[in-house]
């Protein structure tokens, strides 16, 4: 495991991690991945999510997922826990809408999807930083760059169905959408390079001369002041 750029805390908080899910499910387990910030040298301390794929066999279990349950429940105090976005996969699914078992916010959900996944399978793939099991490039083949596009149009379709409902939110979910158009077109205009949050608000606001570029701007000042909400109507122009 290469430790580089990932926080002393953090480091034990994995070794942590791997050690408790590694022998809940070890027969059920394939291969654990982290991957996102930390894998490509973005990661924030405070910002950043910790992301985590957990490939396995099969679906987990009706008992398999109440022994997730309980886990969450006695760990969900640790420091970086959180932090934490686990998605429990099949390992055979490569598509860009995957059905997964996501710990998030300290929260189990039994029925999340991953919108536009062939996006983080390929951050897997290429630049993943292998906790347990299997190298994954033995068990995710390559990923087309066709594939990629229309993973990244999914995110985009995503962000717009969800666009109303997050403008009339709190200043995270506002700040979510912006940051995540920003990462989008970013990686449209950058050969699917994957960044972090930060760098691709900044990319924006020094690349798009229009409406985008000042709403990156605002998202960017707010990272560290998460008060008040803005004006919804200014996010509404988004699309």
């Amino acid at each position: 495991m290469n430790y580089d750029n990932i926080p002393t805390d953090l480091k034990s908080f994995l070794m942590y991690f791997i050690a408790e899910i590694s022998e809940l499910f070890k027969d059920s387990i394939v291969g654990i991945y982290l991957y996102g910030s930390l894998s490509y040298g973005n990661f924030e301390s405070g910002r950043s999510d910790v992301d985590i794929i957990v490939y396995t066999k099969a679906l987990l279990s009706t008992e398999e997922i109440k022994t997730l349950e309980t886990w969450i429940n006695q760990n969900k105090d640790k420091k970086w826990f959180s932090s934490l976005e686990v998605d429990f996969i099949k390992s055979d699914v490569v598509k860009n809408t995957i059905n997964t078992i996501r710990i998030s916010g300290g929260k189990l959900n039994t029925k999340a999807k991953m919108y536009g996944a062939s996006i983080d399978l390929q951050n897997v793939r290429d630049s993943g930083i292998c906790l347990y099991g299997e190298n994954p490039k033995n068990i995710i083949p390559s990923i087309s760059d066709k594939l990629i596009r229309n993973a990244l149009r999914d995110k985009l379709s995503e962000l717009k169905l969800t666009s109303e409902e997050r403008s009339k939110s709190d200043l995270w979910n506002q700040m979510f959408l912006v940051i995540q158009l920003c990462r989008v077109i970013y990686s449209l205009k950058n050969n699917f390079a994957p960044i972090s949050k930060r760098n691709a608000a900044l990319w924006c606001i020094d690349n798009l001369p229009n409406k985008l570029a000042p709403m990156a701007s605002i998202a960017l000042s707010k990272i560290d002041n998460f008060y008040g909400l803005s004006s919804t109507r200014f996010f509404k122009t988004l699309f």
